[in-house]
């Protein structure tokens, strides 16, 4: 390798511009053999080379590769400035074409170094230049939903006040431009609780009103009456006081025939204190709800009954739950209560699940599916795949998540359905395909943290070297 790397160094030295293939190939050995020697001076100075050549046969997207690689190099050894230097020239003199469609990902990636050095004004600032670009060239919402997350989470924390507004702003006129009521909603409600942490209620309100407007043009129903809760206890008090309007709300009701108002009243006692954690109360109260109707159970009394049986099941009491969701599941099934009929079936088998009576708990996930609840059907199908690892029928799990990984799953979803194939693997003693996997999943979750799931997709890692007896590897990941 040395004897090779030498003569490549010689065939071009000299050599500035890459004017034909051969040249572009020596140049791209260069950078492979540098990196099997682990001569980092050398390779460096390739990949410098390669990122800011203008040569035709080197493509905008091998110029960013090599300026990914060397921004990777400069980190690992903690070279901050000189990664955010080299990032400026590049900009400068290495793709000059503004309208790469990938730009905004190396704006990304410098401003994730920089937020490593500590210059959040810096990070700010790359992350509104990726921000814009994605914007402007690609028009893809999720990428540039998550860049401006990220704006704003930086912003809140080191540039409070008029410029976490400036940025809402900008995100709010992208979605309204786009016509995407959802989020525009979404938006103004993060507007909205931002001025009533700030004491500036008069804005609040006119947020809230926007928010509300747009969650009943797409139909949210849910978030609509949450909302409006919140603008009618806006006014006048603490925590504790919109508490007492609320009960003080359930007791006269309670002397009226408004049966679907005391329900909402009775099912929003016990959101409040299931935001505290009370996980009795709330019970109580959903519960309250749930047995409210006199005439027969509606929509939402229905809704009440299953979040009471969530609120006894994360409490521990499981049978408890299980009488509920029984009794929910005997409901004629209708258009408009299918939905919750197929989350008590869901909740039932996680409850038989968590119990260990795993053929029960699959029969039970099996008619949730039955169900056909298209917005629903990932949630089930992933909850058979944890069962079926149970019961250890890791067959069968393969196919169920090899089915998942297959459709457009959201990302959160595509890492557990990930995590199932490599437990399905390692069940099945194919240990190459489980480390595939993992690896797999690992990519998938990227640099979003270090979440329970980065811990489970190692600790899979570690008992799978374990299992092939590949012990330096398991400790290392290990440690």
């Amino acid at each position: 390798w040395l004897l090779s790397f030498n003569t490549h160094q010689e065939l071009f030295k000299g050599i500035k511009e890459v004017e034909s293939n051969k040249q572009r190939i020596l140049l791209d050995n260069l950078i492979s053999l540098s990196q099997r020697l682990s001569k980092e001076d050398s390779l460096i100075h390739y990949l410098k080379v390669k990122a800011l050549n203008q040569s035709p046969l080197i493509k905008d997207g091998d110029k960013h590769k090599a300026l990914i690689l060397l921004l990777d190099q400069f980190e690992a050894n903690r070279e901050y400035q000189t990664s955010l230097q080299f990032y400026s020239v590049f900009v400068k003199e290495g793709i000059k074409n503004t309208e790469y469609p990938e730009y905004y990902q190396i704006h990304f990636r410098a401003a994730l170094i920089a937020e490593k050095s500590g210059d959040f004004d810096l990070t700010i600032e790359l992350l509104n230049r990726s921000f814009e670009h994605a914007v402007r060239i690609l028009g893809h919402q999720e990428r540039f939903i998550k860049i401006a997350q990220r704006i704003l989470l930086l912003t809140e924390a080191h540039q409070p006040g008029e410029a976490e507004f400036a940025v809402l702003a900008k995100i709010r006129s992208i979605f309204e431009r786009n016509s995407n009521l959802e989020q525009l909603a979404r938006t103004d409600l993060i507007v909205a609780q931002k001025y009533q942490k700030s004491g500036a209620n008069d804005e609040a309100i006119k947020a809230y009103k926007r928010s509300l407007e747009n969650y009943r043009k797409t139909g949210n129903d849910a978030q609509a009456s949450q909302i409006l809760i919140l603008l009618t206890n806006l006014e006048g008090g603490d925590s504790e006081e919109k508490l007492d309007r609320l009960i003080a709300l359930e007791a006269t009701l309670e002397n009226t025939t408004q049966e679907e108002d005391l329900i909402k009243t009775r099912v929003e006692i016990g959101n409040y204190y299931k935001q505290r954690d009370d996980l009795k109360k709330a019970e109580s109260y959903y519960l309250k709800a749930y047995k409210t109707s006199s005439t027969g159970l509606s929509l939402i009394a229905i809704e009440a009954g299953y979040f009471g049986a969530l609120a006894s099941a994360k409490k521990g009491d499981l049978d408890r739950s299980d009488e509920i969701l029984n009794e929910i599941i005997t409901i004629e099934t209708m258009p408009e209560n299918q939905r919750i009929i197929g989350e008590s079936f869901h909740a039932l088998a996680k409850n038989s699940n968590a119990k260990g009576s795993y053929a029960k708990a699959r029969h039970l996930v099996d008619q949730a599916i039955g169900l056909e609840i298209d917005e629903l059907q990932n949630d089930f199908e992933l909850t058979r795949c944890a069962i079926l690892i149970n019961q250890q029928d890791f067959k069968e799990a393969l196919n169920a998540s090899m089915g998942l990984l297959n459709r457009s799953l959201q990302p959160d979803k595509k890492v557990l359905a990930t995590i199932y194939a490599v437990k399905s693997h390692i069940g099945m003693q194919d240990y190459t395909k489980a480390l595939e996997y993992a690896e797999q999943g690992q990519r998938l979750l990227g640099d979003s943290g270090f979440s329970e799931k980065h811990v489970e997709i190692l600790s899979l890692k570690v008992r799978t070297y374990r299992l092939t007896g590949d012990l330096s590897q398991a400790l290392e990941i290990e440690e």
